[in-house]
C-alpha cells in the first residue's frame, strides 16, 4: 500500500504465509519525507522504528508470543 500527501509518502508492506496450522505475517512500514523534508529523512526514521519495536513489543505481549 502506498500513500502520499503533499509532505510524505507511507509504503506499507504485508505478507502473509502459510506456518504450521496457522499463518505467520510480516509487515513492512516505510515512511519518506517529501521534496527538501527529505533531509530529515534519516531523523524520521530512527523516531519511525523506536515506535513500531514499541508497537511490535505490545503486539508480542499481547499475544503472549
Amino acid at each position: 500500500m502506498v500513500a502520499s500527501t503533499l509532505l510524505f509518502t507511507s509504503i506499507d508492506e504485508v505478507r502473509v504465509a502459510p506456518s504450521g496450522d496457522g499463518s505467520a505475517t510480516t509487515y513492512h512500514a516505510e515512511l519518506k519525507l517529501n521534496g527538501p523534508l527529505r533531509v530529515f529523512d534519516l531523523g524520521l526514521r530512527m523516531v519511525f522504528a523506536r515506535i513500531g519495536d514499541r508497537a511490535a513489543a505490545g503486539l508480542a505481549r499481547f499475544l503472549g508470543c
